[in-house]
């Protein structure tokens, strides 16, 4: 969606790159759309200062960052130390093409990508695309930033029956909140309703997840060595299979998945602590290190 240049003028915008005449060259495109609270940083540790002084509506980080924190680890930091607002609009840049950077920014969810280089044109549409999603599910990401998981289901499923085009990111965010508050039979039930109308691989994904939950672990191994194949739930798949082998107490099994999850995307800490933990129970002591 295109915004009247005026729209953005009461905006604030937060671009990160390490390169100068990069963010000189973005800061140009923003004054173009309409920005004119526009602030810069060079590196994440500049950028969170920033955060933690200002809030921003946009911020735009390139996923490279030189020395110090790259962009995955830069947008981690600030969601946990909540310096993101719940409606702010946050764009990863990246010149990057590897399956290894891309599987790490599909991990990641930002609320939208850039491929580098972009245009004036296709920075505007994106920043448009962006705010027009965030607004349609704000009470959904206001009510997840207030830690009330109860307030934000139910604006997930106020938000899929007003707007139709953000049905499946609502219901996919519905599912996860489901899990996380160990709803599991509603939300494979949820789950299984979608599929029976399209066979979605993150729906899928959140099928076997339930599964595993419910005990069900034979029929979500299986389609989770399916889904392990897939670019879009690669990552996540590889996790579930390793947490299923821990439930099995099959612990090597469990390490060479997690081993596998953290080659495609290595920057989650996470994932390189169960990584480490698992090495020392399995007595592999350099590995862990």
């Amino acid at each position: 969606m295109i915004f009247p240049s005026k729209f953005y003028s009461d905006k604030s915008v937060l671009v990160v790159d390490d390169c100068e005449p990069i963010r000189s060259a973005v800061k140009a495109m923003l004054q173009k759309i309409g920005f004119n609270q526009i602030s810069s940083a060079n590196n994440g540790l500049s950028a969170v200062q920033k955060c933690e002084n200002s809030v921003f509506d946009f911020i735009l980080v390139d996923f490279n960052l030189g020395e110090g924190k790259d962009g995955y680890q830069l947008f981690e930091e600030l969601k946990y130390k909540d310096l993101l607002s719940p409606n702010c609009c946050f764009i990863m840049m990246s010149a990057e093409s590897r399956r290894q950077i891309v599987h790490g920014i599909i991990e990641l969810q930002p609320d939208d990508y850039l491929l580098k280089p972009f245009t004036y044109k296709g920075l505007e549409k994106r920043c448009g695309r962006t705010y027009q999603k965030k607004s349609a599910l704000s009470q959904v990401y206001e009510a997840i930033f207030e830690d009330d998981p109860d307030k934000a289901i139910e604006a997930c499923e106020q938000a899929s029956r007003k707007t139709p085009e953000y049905a499946g990111i609502a219901l996919r965010l519905k599912g996860e909140l489901l899990i996380k508050t160990k709803q599991y039979e509603d939300a494979q039930k949820m789950y299984q309703a979608i599929l029976t109308t399209r066979e979605l691989p993150w729906a899928v994904l959140g099928n076997s997840i339930t599964r595993i939950k419910l005990g069900d672990w034979q029929d979500a191994e299986s389609t989770l060595k399916t889904l392990a194949e897939l670019d879009e739930t690669k990552v996540e798949a590889l996790d579930w299979l390793g947490r299923l082998y821990i439930e099995r107490e099959q612990i090597k099994d469990a390490q060479k998945q997690f081993a596998a999850a953290a080659r495609v995307s290595p920057r989650n800490i996470h994932r390189q602590r169960a990584l480490a933990n698992l090495a020392i129970i399995n007595g592999e002591v350099d590995e862990a290190v």
